[in-house]
């Protein structure tokens, strides 16, 4: 929940295309700086849950901005059908990688887990740079 706030006040404030990058970059980095904790696997586990926090807090954020972009990316008389095929298509990813989940943690453990979900950020980031149409910031209030 906490992730979908921030995102919801970062997308105010700077608009989607930027609060998305910060957020895609972020999950990149968290992705990566767990992969290293679990990798010598003789670090805290205070800051494996930290850190952990974060990345579930930057997990969130994308998820929930990514469906406030499509609604806004979407001409008015397709959006309902491109919001509904987006999250159609984020549902056979959220079934699928259970089973992908498993299995990179079969093949490659902990870390290359970690690695996966940091190359799904850097997909989600680079998405995000490609697309043109972005939700404006916010004007700013009057007094």
């Amino acid at each position: 929940m906490l992730g979908a706030l921030v995102c919801g006040w970062m997308m105010g404030k700077w608009g989607s295309r930027v609060s998305m990058i910060i957020q895609s970059g972020g999950g990149i980095v968290g992705a990566l700086l767990l992969a290293f904790l679990v990798h010598g696997s003789n670090g805290s586990n205070s800051l494996l849950a930290v850190v952990l926090i974060i990345e579930g807090i930057f997990i969130s954020g994308v998820h929930n901005g990514m469906y406030t972009l499509a609604a806004f990316a979407y001409p008015a008389f397709i959006r309902a059908t491109g919001v509904g095929a987006a999250a159609s298509i984020g549902r056979i990813g959220a079934i699928s990688s259970s089973f992908t989940g498993v299995l990179t943690l079969d093949l490659f453990g902990a870390t290359g887990f970690c690695l996966s979900i940091a190359a799904m950020f850097c997909v989600t980031l680079i998405s995000c740079i490609v697309v043109q149409r972005h939700i404006p910031r916010s004007a700013p209030a009057a007094a």
